[in-house]
């Protein structure tokens, strides 16, 4: 699986199982990812507009429909 899906699934997860936004650290861990890469994916993802993520505020990570 791709990291950007591993993130993508993780941010899911996260999201199911606690009802709130997941910081960039816990995508890292639920995804099995550095903490650099894991923000690069998001960001990736963000680029691609299947997630909405402002940079500047925690825990902003929101799935587009």
């Amino acid at each position: 699986m791709k990291s950007t899906e591993r993130t993508m699934s993780a941010i899911s997860a996260y999201y199911y199982m606690n009802h709130r936004a997941p910081s960039i650290r816990e995508v890292a861990n639920l995804s099995g990812l550095s903490k650099s890469w894991a923000h690069e994916c998001v960001t990736r993802l963000w680029s691609a507009k299947r997630i909405k993520y402002k940079p500047s505020e925690r825990r902003s990570i929101e799935i587009n429909p």
